[in-house]
């Protein structure tokens, strides 16, 4: 039901499906299924991946790092 809803979407006029896949191999595979399924119906793709392996140790770093700031105390 998932392949068909994103299916349905990126037949609409303008669609652009963006995949936001891990940096490993599984992450590859699901890429590239999403890939097809954009070439498929003629919409845009692309794809977005960490600098870490995965997503959860990228956002982690960053937010480590102070770079999230919707994580940072509220000063007051």
């Amino acid at each position: 039901m998932t392949a068909q809803a994103l299916e349905t979407l990126a037949l609409g006029e303008g669609a652009w499906l963006v995949a936001a896949t891990d940096n490993n191999a599984q992450g590859e595979v699901f890429a590239d299924r999403l890939r097809q399924m954009a070439d498929s119906t003629g919409c845009d793709f692309s794809r977005l991946r960490p600098g870490a392996e995965d997503w959860n140790e990228e956002l982690k770093e960053r937010r480590e790092r102070g770079e999230l700031p919707h994580t940072q105390a509220e000063e007051g």
